[in-house]
């Protein structure tokens, strides 16, 4: 620096700022015969400037009273507008989240600029957040990508809470971004792929997001193109220990939101590591939301619930497709695709396949099933933009089946054991309870309902009607695989109890001959294999024959299964629970050809309600008829064996009639037979009074009949009414009816019963009728 250059300095270092230039004029000025005009001008510029800088060295005190003032209010934990923390003087709050507050600030040195600041609240431990941030700060400062808020500083106050310095994004989260423009699907795929390289980038240098959501996604303009900046990394990573019950409950009205992008391992807190994987279902739930405006939980569910209730709902509860999910919000739809440049149905079509299993691929439960690496995700789009192949694909169907069962396991496991139960209930209902007969009409009514629920209860775990078909179609190959896991018995359960639950299925939704193909695949092995004593075998025969007496009318296939159920039923619950099981067999054993067998079935049955006399319901009464019509009419059942099943028939009517004989139109009818032939055919009505003296016991039960038995012969229907009692009053009632009648019924009185009569009718004006009979019985033997 030459010496004119500090001349001309010690000349105009103490004029006052605007003196300077006039003095500097004249003396730099060719008529003074100064060479290179400019060098000078600099070199002197140079010097004034330190000069000047020099010179308001520590004229201000150290310690500025207001400053102090400022940084005590924010270290109480109170940052507000004009607080200074560090280089940054805050202006705005303009965000705020569960564990820190967002201020716009502005920076003075050494250079002028605005920032974005968030400082953390007061409360975290700091102790254990400043040694995790030393060990960040490297990496966060190696992060350099477009799409990435840079981060400028990072630091700690006096106090030990840490905050971050950020590049400030004057943007707008990208779901809002998107719908306010009514961008495309394309378009949303292409922005949210700048999204993944951002993601990609930091897992990269070593950092996880873990807190993924359109609020920490911005989208500003630049270049008239749509810029994506992602914010916040590393602050939960950082910032977040393993938080206690107590924290979450504390803090969750601050969190809510975070939580509906949460994946189920950093839900679930039990110790297993976070990794880069955590960001992928977040990025997949950001992704369902951005291309159908919703996020695969319903927000309104979390803000009511409990934290453990939120944990239950993000680890179990599997998300709807996003396609369904489109289709199925009807109301909101039309805007809906109309934000996205499109019409409702194709939208829907448009979601529906290739981005379906892309977006359920990234937010499986089970991490292992994810994309392994945020590029993976973006490579898939990329896929899917130009119409290639994706690496995404539905899940195989026994993964479908296993997460079916794992999320309804109790319920999955009632849908098998539910066909037994119900059988078994009806067994029990049929045969061992000892009920009042005024329930009788309710029982059969529950027996109805309950055959028809049976039919049903496999199916009665939910699945979307397309998804169940295709687990139906791959049908073999689900068997296949199973037959591959464990061992051959736990196989060979799952395959059968996989195989009633589709059937069954299948039967409800009109495909009975696919149902009896998948049955009959498993049937003999599952007999053969598991047993009698099985109780998923007992589902297995009961919903063949209930398939089959629905929709195929197999009489043969419906016989052979139905000694099968008689067998599982007495391995299962005991011989004796079989009674209320041969009414039915009878019946299919007569469509099947079989009368030696079906006569067989009736004798047996005879003689099982001769030992424990529950009269049949009105189910039972009709197989039993139609069984001894055809028989009859073939010319294939004695008559003793026909006037006792007829006998049977008319007592289960008419203990049907008792407990409610106008509501139901089919009893009213079975009276009004019985009215018609009560005169004509004693040995019959003498039969009918026999065996219910000989049920009942004669000493358990009455019959009184409410109504004058004159009145039901011209057409009433008549009360009935059984309680039970001493003696053999049934006599006196049909006696009183008609001495016919009654003689008849003497006729055919055991000897022990014969005796019994003697005393009872003294004085009775039918006594001369029913002596004769008598004598004439005495003589016979």
């Amino acid at each position: 620096m030459s010496n004119r250059v500090y001349e001309i300095f010690e000349q105009v270092c103490d004029l006052p700022a605007n003196e300077r230039e006039a003095v500097i004029e004249r003396l730099c000025g060719k008529e003074q015969g100064v060479r290179d005009e400019q060098g000078v001008r600099d070199e002197l510029e140079s010097l004034l400037k330190a000069h000047d800088g020099a010179g308001q060295f520590l004229q201000q005190p150290t310690l500025n009273p207001p400053e102090i003032a400022e940084t005590l209010i924010v270290e109480s934990g109170i940052e507000r507008p004009g607080t200074v923390v560090g280089l940054y003087k805050l202006l705005e709050q303009i965000g705020e989240g569960g564990f820190g507050t967002v201020f716009m600030a502005q920076q003075d040195s050494p250079i002028r600029r605005r920032v974005a600041l968030k400082i953390l609240k007061p409360g975290m431990d700091t102790k254990q957040v400043v040694a995790r941030f030393e060990s960040e700060r490297q990496a966060l400062a190696l992060m350099d990508h477009p799409n990435i808020a840079r981060v400028i500083d990072a630091g700690s106050t006096l106090s030990g809470r840490p905050f971050f310095v950020m590049e400030l994004v004057r943007g707008e989260p990208i779901t809002t971004f998107c719908n306010e423009r009514h961008l495309s699907v394309a378009d949303r795929l292409s922005l949210f792929q700048d999204v993944c390289f951002a993601v990609a980038h930091a897992h990269q240098k070593g950092i996880i997001h873990r807190d993924i959501k359109p609020s920490n996604v911005l989208v500003t303009v630049s270049d008239d193109k749509p810029l994506v900046k992602v914010i916040d990394f590393g602050i939960a990573k950082a910032t977040t220990g393993p938080l206690t019950d107590k924290t979450l409950f504390t803090e969750f009205r601050q969190l809510l939101g975070t939580p509906l992008y949460m994946s189920p391992e950093q839900a679930e807190q039990s110790g297993v590591d976070v990794d880069t994987r955590t960001d992928i279902y977040s990025l997949g739930v950001l992704l369902y939301e951005v291309l159908t405006g919703r996020t695969p939980i319903d927000p309104k569910r979390l803000s009511s619930a409990a934290w453990a209730e939120v944990q239950k709902i993000i680890l179990e509860e599997e998300p709807s497709r996003p396609s369904v999910l489109v289709s199925s919000l009807r109301p909101e739809l039309l805007p809906r695709a109309h934000q996205r440049s499109s019409d409702a149905s194709r939208l829907s079509q448009m979601l529906r396949g290739d981005l379906d299993w892309i977006i359920l691929k990234a937010i499986e439960k089970d991490r292992s099933r994810r994309y392994s690496t945020v590029n993976g995700l973006a490579a898939d789009i990329e896929r899917y933009l130009h119409h290639q192949p994706v690496e995404a694909t539905p899940p195989s169907r026994i993964y479908q089946f296993r997460k079916l069962v794992r999320r309804h396991r109790s319920l999955f496991a009632a849908s098998v054991a539910v066909l037994v139960t119900l059988l078994l209930g009806l067994i029990a209902t049929g045969y061992t309870a000892k009920v009042a007969l005024d329930q009788q009409a309710r029982a059969e009514a529950r027996e109805r309902q309950a055959v028809r629920a049976a039919t049903a209860a496999g199916a009665s775990i939910l699945l979307p009607e397309a998804e169940a078909m295709n687990l139906a179609d791959g049908w073999q190959q689900e068997i296949a695989e199973m037959r591959a896991i464990g061992n051959e018995s736990d196989a060979l359960l799952s395959e059968t109890q996989f195989t009633v639950w589709m059937a069954s299925w299948l039967a409800q939704h009109g495909q009975a001959d696919r149902a009896e193909k998948m049955l009959a695949s498993i049937y003999d092995r599952a007999r053969q294999e598991l047993g009698y004593s099985a109780p998923t075998f007992l589902a297995l025969c009961n919903l063949r024959i209930q398939i089959n007496e629905a929709h195929r009318h197999d009489a043969t296939l419906s016989a052979d299964c139905y000694a099968d159920l008689l067998q599982a039923v007495a391995a299962t619950t005991g011989e004796g629970e079989t009674v209320s099981l041969l009414p039915q067999y009878a019946e299919i054993l007569v469509r099947a050809g079989r009368a030696e067998q079906a006569v067989a079935q009736l004798n047996r049955y005879i003689d099982r309600q001769s030992k424990d006399p529950l009269p049949p319901s009105q189910v039972d009464v009709k197989r039993l008829r139609a069984a001894i019509d055809s028989l009859m009419s073939g010319g294939q059942i004695e008559m003793r064996l026909l006037q006792q099943v007829q006998a049977l028939c008319d007592t289960g009517s008419i203990a049907s009639a008792v407990s409610n004989p106008n509501d139901d139109p089919e009893l009213v009818a079975d009276l009004r037979t019985l009215q018609g032939s009560w005169r004509s055919n004693f040995w019959k009505n003498g039969k009918l009074v026999e065996r219910t003296q000989v049920t009942f016991d004669g000493t358990s039960c009455r019959t009184e009949w409410m109504d004058d038995q004159d009145e039901i012969v011209r057409g009433r229907t008549g009360k009935f009414e059984l309680s039970r009692s001493g003696g053999v009053k049934v006599l006196t009632i049909y006696l009183d009816n008609s001495p016919q009648t009654g003689g008849a019924f003497v006729y055919h009185l055991g000897d022990r019963q014969l005796r019994t009569v003697s005393g009872m009718l003294t004085n009775h004006p039918s006594l001369p009728d029913v002596e004769l009979r008598v004598f004439n019985r005495m003589e016979q033997h």
